[in-house]
């Protein structure tokens, strides 16, 4: 016995709404589930958005690291992480206090001729490293000894700029020993009347 035609068309119907009621509904819960998911995507990116910087102070103060690490073993320094157009400058009243305009310039004029003048090498002991942005700050103790037995003691606080890896530009803060100080061997105080004029 067949059923009557007005019989299958309101179930067609029926199925039909079913349908889009299903097809709505799943809709909904798809955007519904989107906008609870808004908030920590927002959250993700705005990690994401600090994470480069904070990538790169993390790289940068292992770079400066692993170089104190070098010098204390003997097998390099942070020098070595100079760009060849690199500025240094010392500040204080020692005879070396200025800026130097490239590498070079500061190697031959005050690190060559510094380690010339030590009978056992300057090694370090780093206290502190930090790192904002592009610098990283390093605060470290360094001794040695003179030719002539004198022991050589000094604590230093680097800022170091850097860019792609390498150091482009400094601006430590040392106190700089006096010549007696040094076995008569360092870098001499300028006088007060040569301070002046600078």
């Amino acid at each position: 016995m067949s059923l009557p035609s007005w019989f299958l068309l309101r179930n067609v119907k029926t199925a039909l709404t079913g349908r889009r009621i299903s097809i709505l509904l799943a809709i909904f819960f798809f955007f519904a589930a989107a906008l609870q998911a808004a908030p920590a995507l927002s959250q993700t990116l705005g990690e994401a958005d600090t994470k480069p910087g904070q990538d790169t102070e993390s790289r940068n103060k292992a770079l400066v690291q692993a170089s104190f690490d070098a010098w204390k073993a003997g097998t390099g320094g942070p020098f070595d992480l100079l760009t060849e157009d690199a500025t240094w400058t010392i500040v204080g009243r020692s005879m070396a206090s200025k800026t130097y305009r490239s590498r070079e310039a500061f190697m031959s004029e005050v690190i060559r001729p510094f380690t010339a003048r030590m009978s056992v090498a300057l090694k370090p002991t780093v206290l502190n490293l930090y790192a904002d942005g592009a610098t990283v700050i390093v605060f470290f103790d360094a001794s040695g000894t003179a030719r002539d037995g004198k022991p050589y003691t000094n604590t230093y606080a680097w800022f170091l700029e850097m860019n792609a890896g390498k150091v482009v530009k400094t601006l430590p803060s040392l106190t700089v020993l006096s010549s007696t100080t040094f076995g008569g061997e360092s870098f001499p105080q300028r006088s007060s009347s040569e301070t002046a004029r600078q």
